[in-house]
């Protein structure tokens, strides 16, 4: 990208400025010296700017865990959990489940 060098120069200017806050200036340091992980973008424009798949991915299995009447047994959680993990990984290709089981 060419906009890459300026920016990570720019990212420098901001993230790698002094203050007389504390918790800010802890924040900033922080934040700074994760400049290659939050740069990675600008390399790899395909990666997410966020979780919201993973996350997605997950909301079926909390909300069948919130549920009352659940799995009580730790096998059988756990047995829940793989499941519906098979389901949503088969779901996102377009995969039948039951097929996939065959």
């Amino acid at each position: 990208m060419t906009d890459g060098p300026a920016l990570a120069e720019r990212f420098d200017d901001i993230f790698g400025q002094l203050t007389h806050h504390h918790e800010l200036g802890q924040l900033l340091a922080r934040l700074h010296r994760r400049k290659g992980e939050l740069l990675k973008v600008l390399d790899r424009p395909e990666i997410p700017l966020h979780t919201n798949a993973s996350e997605n991915s997950l909301r079926v299995c909390v909300t069948k865990r919130r549920l009352p009447g659940g799995m009580m047994r730790a096998d059988g959680r756990q047995t829940r959990d793989v499941t519906l993990g098979l389901m949503m990984s088969c779901c996102k290709p377009g995969i039948s489940f039951f097929a996939y089981f065959g």
